[in-house]
């Protein structure tokens, strides 16, 4: 992604509403293959926190690793592949974006895309840890924190 697209993929986060639905923590074992399905109803973030992986959206593949952040839109063709001997485990947030708000163009939240991160931080796979444990912890109190 050019810095002029990534100026406005934050221009459309920063405009519109969302909502999370679910953060988790996944985890699956060396050698596992998933191939022949779709994503859910909803957009997501996916962050690696270790291991290696493969996968495919509407066919475009992408490697996954600690490092970086991929984004996948709801209904797309996905198949997954773990590489090497290591468990790969990330973590998973579900989005919905409330369109009724900007009406634009670029309509990130459907579409897949990778983010090199600047830097894999211990800080950002601790605060996504964190939220990951609020979001499975029981009660309402997660959707304050």
């Amino acid at each position: 992604m050019d810095k002029r697209e990534v100026g406005r993929l934050i221009d459309y986060y920063a405009k519109e509403s969302m909502t999370i639905m679910s953060v988790s923590l996944e985890e699956r074992q060396p050698g596992m293959k998933y191939f022949g399905g779709r994503t859910g109803l909803y957009s997501g973030f996916i962050f690696p926190l270790s291991g290696n992986a493969k996968m495919w959206f509407d066919g475009m593949e992408y490697g996954m690793e600690p490092g970086m952040v991929v984004h996948v839109g709801p209904n797309m063709r996905l198949d997954r592949k773990v590489i090497g001997d290591k468990k790969w485990s990330y973590i998973l947030v579900l989005y919905q974006v409330d369109h009724q708000k900007t009406a634009d163009q670029y309509n990130f939240a459907e579409k897949h895309y990778m983010l090199r991160l600047v830097e894999q931080s211990v800080p950002l796979q601790e605060k996504l840890r964190h939220l990951e444990r609020f979001w499975s912890s029981p009660g309402d109190l997660y959707k304050l924190r």
